[in-house]
């Protein structure tokens, strides 16, 4: 049976998962626009394609390896925003939401068997009372 506090304590843990939860389906709902991401690749390529031209008079021979680098890092960290935007699922790189909600169900069982002792609440009210 529970009391007073911890049924006001679970209420507000409840209110908290819910709001979280509304954020995750909000995340998982907006994904990002086909044409941003288009747009986002064309200029990508742009630049990468303009930038030996930018760099050719400094770097010389250089050019190319450096270009190849710097072009390489700008694609990668595009297709790791592409693969990130659903953290949602069962793919390798997703979040491992079923063992979070294994653990976190384990854990509210083990919270629940527990029975509060009246020592505990009486060290409680004598630190509530010296308080006040």
């Amino acid at each position: 049976m529970l009391n007073i506090y911890q049924l006001n304590a679970m209420h507000k843990l409840l209110d908290q998962m819910v709001d979280m939860l509304g954020g995750c389906e909000r995340i998982l709902k907006t994904p990002m626009p086909l044409a941003y991401a288009i747009h986002l690749k064309q200029l990508l390529l742009l630049y990468c394609l303009s930038l030996p031209f930018q760099m050719v008079g400094s770097l010389g021979w250089w050019t190319g390896p450096t270009v190849a680098l710097i072009s390489f890092t700008l694609f990668g960290i595009e297709e790791i925003g592409i693969e990130i935007e659903n953290p949602f699922g069962h793919d390798p790189n997703d979040l491992p939401l079923d063992a979070i909600c294994n653990t976190m169900l384990r854990n509210i069982e083990d919270l629940v068997t527990l029975t509060p002792h009246a020592e505990t609440f009486e060290a409680r009210d004598r630190g509530l009372a010296a308080r006040g």
